[in-house]
């Protein structure tokens, strides 16, 4: 880890010596201050991640912490650093001189090596951008030398979380390396619930594909990383993952189900032997552990761990989805019979994980437009996605700018330093304010925002979709193994222009959306063969280098603003 000096964003004199400072943002480590005091003089310092009144530090913590230091002075010119982190935002400071300013108060950062200008977005909804910023925030300060839950109270890593911030530090930083540490911790300690070692296998598949590390990959051990997979509970006879041992979600005992967390937040679901959720994500475990059966020369491994992930996946639509509601069960109950409940979760994992088709995949998008945010920040990670694989970019942009409770802009208004473990303080007594797996919009907006994918390893090829709903234009950027690429859209005039800056030895394949029957489309000025898919036309093989397409001739000879932050 590096030891970087912040100062901060405002420094307030209550009274004299009594200082409230905002760092604007959470930080990992303490103060670092150069004073001349006086033998026996006092200096109370309070480190906190909310207020607890107006320019009042809360150093009691909701962990349980007590973020406070009383540093007894000697006589003179000294040099005082904070022993052991806290993790904060504001910081009170009593007994300091009168007249003290920002350049007094450098926060001491202990961070993970991070180039916060790698990744950049912004947009034509300023509450959009206002999201984009604390999840990209949360990302660069708490990576510290392990992946966990949070630095203020666990301080340990899990799979799901890891799996997430691992997702949020690639499209980020391209750094796969604390992410796959952490997940080779993992794989030789499991945590408790029923589907969070599936993460596992979803993290090294994941990290390969954005990287292209076969030395990486191969060195996983791969008898565990395939041991993971709940070969013991598949049941030829539905196809589904059917828990014949542990707990269906009733507590928190190793294999019990989690689907969502706090228990609050997860939308009356019914849990059962074979759950919904549980099948969903074993479904891609299967998946991504026969791809790299695949890439580490084990091609029999692949084949038969297709055939189950197929099997998963027929009997999922067949057994759990309802065509009345146009969304998936809770599962169903020991007998087989069908759970007649339908919670958020379900639908969500079903879709995100590749279950559902496409008619499905917009069944559960209706559904999600009609409830919102009924789930967790961890559930959020997968809802938007749900959304944007629904044909609905305008509800995922809804989502990401809820102005309700559920919401990262909720977390905002709390005055939250980084993403927090809930929606809001009053859903969990003990929440806390430093948690980069609920900083999912850090990935969410340039993956399925953008439809930025790798579509073979270490990006050597890779896709550009975008699906601006109800966004004027918006411009990111996405560091790679082979370079950054840029990508910005323009939606005006009925249609929707495109630029991107192609890394050096890469080719990109690009969707222009929203295009009717009939259209030309036009890369760099000129009439190009188009495919036509669903959602737009794609252009093929685009080679290294900065272009525009779109299905304007004249794109290419009137320079626009929004799409020339792309290159």
């Amino acid at each position: 880890m590096q030891r970087q000096l912040r100062l901060p964003v405002s420094v307030v004199q209550t009274a004299p010596g009594h200082y409230f400072i905002d760092y604007g943002r959470t930080w990992i480590g303490g103060l670092a201050l150069d004073i001349t005091g006086t033998a026996g003089q006092q200096l109370d310092i309070r480190y906190g991640q909310t207020v607890s009144a107006p320019r009042t530090v809360r150093y009691a913590t909701a962990a349980g912490n007590t973020y406070r230091d009383v540093w007894t002075l000697r006589a003179g010119a000294q040099h005082l650093e904070t022993w052991g982190i806290r993790v904060f935002r504001y910081v009170e400071v009593i007994g300091a001189p009168a007249g003290w300013g920002r350049p007094n108060f450098p926060a001491m950062a202990y961070l993970y090596p991070y180039d916060e200008t790698a990744a950049t977005f912004a947009s034509s909804d300023p509450q959009l951008n206002q999201v984009w910023q604390p999840a990209h925030n949360t990302i660069a300060v708490t990576g510290q030398n392990l992946f966990v839950d949070s630095w203020e109270r666990e301080r340990a890593p899990y799979e799901a979380d890891n799996y997430l911030q691992l997702l949020g530090s690639l499209f980020t930083s391209a750094d796969p390396t604390l992410g796959n540490y952490s997940n080779d911790l993992l794989l030789h300690g499991r945590t408790w619930p029923t589907e969070w070692p599936f993460y596992t296998i979803l993290a090294a598949h994941e990290a390969y594909q954005q990287t292209g590390d076969t030395a990486a990959l191969s060195a996983y051990d791969y008898a565990t990383l395939r041991g993971i997979l709940p070969t013991a509970w598949f049941e030829p006879a539905t196809g589904l993952i059917h828990k014949t041992t542990g707990n269906t979600g009733v507590g928190t005992c190793v294999d019990c189900d989690l689907v969502d967390w706090p228990t609050t937040e997860r939308d009356g679901y019914v849990f059962t032997p074979y759950n919904t959720v549980v099948n969903a994500l074993s479904y891609r475990a299967y998946l991504d552990m026969a791809d790299i059966a695949d890439d580490t020369g084990h091609p029999a491994d692949a084949a038969a761990d297709r055939a189950t992930a197929a099997a998963i996946k027929t009997a999922v639509n067949k057994l759990l989805w309802d065509p009345t509601r146009r969304t998936y069960r809770d599962g169903l109950h020991p007998d087989r019979s069908p759970v007649d409940h339908h919670a958020i979760q379900a639908g969500v994992f079903a879709v995100a994980m590749g279950i559902a088709d496409p008619a499905q995949a917009a069944g559960v998008a209706a559904t999600i437009a009609a409830r919102g945010i009924a789930c967790s920040t961890y559930c959020a990670a997968y809802l938007l996605p749900a959304a944007y694989l629904g044909g609905r970019p305008d509800v995922a942009v809804q989502l990401f700018t809820s102005p309700g409770p559920r919401g990262w802009l909720n977390m905002i208004a709390q005055g939250a330093g980084a993403t927090m473990e809930v929606w809001d303080a009053r859903i969990k007594a003990n929440t806390t304010y430093s948690h980069p797996w609920a900083a999912s919009p850090a990935f969410l907006l340039p993956r399925d925002l953008f439809g930025i994918t790798a579509t073979t390893p270490g990006f050597a090829t890779f896709d550009l979709a975008p699906q601006p709903g109800p966004l004027a234009w918006a411009h990111i950027t996405v560091p790679t193994g082979k370079g950054r690429i840029g990508a910005a859209f323009h939606t005006h005039d009925g249609h929707t222009d495109i630029a991107v800056a192609v890394p050096g030895n890469t080719t990109a394949r690009i969707t222009i959306p929203d295009t009717p029957q009939g259209t030309t489309a036009y890369l760099d000025g000129h009439p190009t063969p188009a495919t036509r898919t669903p959602t737009g036309l794609q252009i093929d093989h685009i080679p290294p280098g900065c272009h525009t397409l779109g299905t304007n001739p004249n794109t290419d000879h009137a320079p626009d603003a929004q799409l020339a932050a792309a290159c």
